[in-house]
């Protein structure tokens, strides 16, 4: 998440939580985390913007609706 507040000009946004690599033994295991991390990562700083970067396109449907089925609001 990133704190959205302005930044001066030329600068990034400052990283509240540092990335992140994982690897998952199965596509179910893998998107549980991610709804898990999305739900603690919007309780723990619920003015911050989220974004989730997925390798292909045809996956960005599939993921707004798990998300919108935990009460989360997905923009594609």
């Amino acid at each position: 998440p990133v704190d959205m507040q302005a930044a001066p000009e030329g600068s990034n946004p400052t990283l509240l939580e540092p990335p992140a690599a994982l690897r998952f033994q199965s596509r179910a295991e893998e998107e549980a985390w991610l709804l898990d991390a999305v739900v603690r990562l919007r309780s723990q700083y619920p003015h911050a913007s989220i974004a989730v970067l997925l390798r292909y396109n045809k996956d960005v449907s599939h993921l707004a609706g798990l998300l919108q089925g935990r009460g989360i609001q997905a923009v594609s």
